[in-house]
């Protein structure tokens, strides 16, 4: 019994943890997946590094955010980046 309670306990901590990439945001702004890159550098202003469709912002005081975009401009999958 233990051991099923310890493991559900792992799988919902390692799901929320990959969720909570999901989204992030700018200001008051949330950006998901359903966001495009155009929203994306509205909101989120022009990111700290960018190369083709990897988008790098770096903010402060929290955890740096990696955005893949989609060739037509949305968004793939967020990724935060840990040091």
């Amino acid at each position: 019994m233990k051991s099923q309670t310890l493991l559900l306990i792992s799988i919902t901590i390692i799901y929320s943890a990959s969720a909570m990439a999901d989204v992030f945001y700018c200001g008051t702004h949330i950006i998901d997946g359903n966001s495009y890159q155009t929203e994306v550098l509205k909101y989120c202003g022009e990111p700290s590094s960018k190369k083709t469709d990897q988008w790098v912002y770096e903010r402060a005081n929290e955890p740096s955010m990696l955005v893949h975009f989609e060739a037509d401009g949305t968004i793939n999958r967020i990724q935060e980046l840990t040091e």
